[in-house]
């Protein structure tokens, strides 16, 4: 089986803060090391935002890992998604790109 397909990615929200906390998880069906890199980019009339990070997680088998926690205030109106870069030892590059909750 290819070291990549298990790995699952998905976004978490505090829904009752503002600006909003969204929270990038990460979980594999083995324990693996993997670098990460997340990139929001949100782009309206008035301009574009850009911010980021990267790092590293150990993860443990079956556990999922929160990667980063991101505030971001969408302004109305606004185009916005959240790129989450995966790279491992014996893994290809995985990329999983999710419009911005709201």
């Amino acid at each position: 089986m290819p070291a990549d397909s298990d790995i699952q990615v998905w976004l978490d929200t505090a829904e009752r803060v503002r600006p909003g906390v969204v929270v990038p998880y990460v979980a594999s069906a083995q324990a693996q090391e993997l670098r990460y890199r997340i990139r929001a980019v949100q782009e309206d009339e008035g301009g574009r935002s850009v911010i980021g990070q990267a790092g590293a997680v150990q993860l443990a088998e079956n556990t999922p890992a929160a990667l980063s926690r991101l505030s971001l205030g969408i302004r109305p109106g606004a185009a916005c998604t959240i790129e989450i870069t995966l790279t491992g030892k014996e893994l290809k590059t995985l990329r999983y790109v999710f419009e911005c909750p709201s």
